[in-house]
């Protein structure tokens, strides 16, 4: 049985009983990044007041080696084997490795399961505290300004057709002031709010504007990006 848990993006305390529950029952855990995911793991267990009596195996699972394991993971579950993905932060798939899994699953008749919790871009888009109808994620912008700039035009269109709809995309610290800049220049329709470090001790909300656009370039963290046009009634 394949379970893709969710994890915190801020505060151990985020983490469900439901999905440490399965953790510690699980003979196998791939792990995003396996020395934040052990720091976690020991926290959590500390939180709770619970131990694992099994000897599990946890493996390293990341974009790049993800076709790679598969077969290893597969093999493993169909040795009847308890498997949990974690991804480094949040909820796996959504911008990180498990979708290759999840479809040999389907493919080959394997049962799996997601125990739900945090999500980055959704508690961005609560804090970020604008009205929406809609929510579209657009996970990490590309790197390019041309090509952000196409993606750009592309969601204009989207907000005209669903004005109330929210955006929201993940961004480096070390890009974030060019994209910013970008959107404030070209896009001037558009409200742009800041959620850096959330559930953390620095956790800021910060609307974009032209008089603030400078900060950005020492900005730090974690961050997630919400955005959303502003209409003539």
């Amino acid at each position: 049985m394949l379970y893709i848990v969710s994890t915190p993006i801020g505060s151990v305390e985020e983490i469900s009983m439901q999905a440490l529950k399965i953790l510690l029952n699980s003979d196998v855990i791939l792990a995003e990044d396996t020395r934040s995911f052990d720091r976690l793991y020991k926290s959590a267990q500390k939180l709770y007041g619970l131990v694992t009596d099994k000897k599990q195996q946890i493996i390293s699972y990341y974009k790049d080696n993800e076709f790679e394991k598969l077969p290893e993971v597969i093999s493993l579950l169909e040795q009847d084997k308890i498997v949990s993905l974690v991804s480094e932060a949040g909820t796996p798939l959504i911008s990180d490795p498990g979708s290759l899994l999840v479809q040999a699953c389907m493919r080959k008749g394997l049962s799996y399961s997601a125990i739900p919790g945090s999500v980055a871009f959704v508690n961005a888009a609560i804090l970020a505290g604008k009205s929406f109808d809609q929510l579209m994620f657009l996970g990490f912008l590309p790197r390019k300004q041309s090509d952000q700039n196409r993606l750009f035009r592309n969601i204009e269109k989207v907000a005209m057709e669903f004005p109330g709809c929210l955006f929201s995309f993940y961004a480096s610290p070390m890009r974030i002031y060019d994209t910013a800049a970008l959107i404030l220049s070209d896009y001037p329709d558009f409200d742009i709010t800041i959620v850096r470090e959330m559930n953390k001790m620095y956790e800021e909300v910060l609307p974009v504007t032209a008089e603030n656009v400078e900060e950005l370039k020492k900005i730090k963290g974690e961050i997630t990006v919400v955005m959303k046009k502003r209409h003539n009634r």
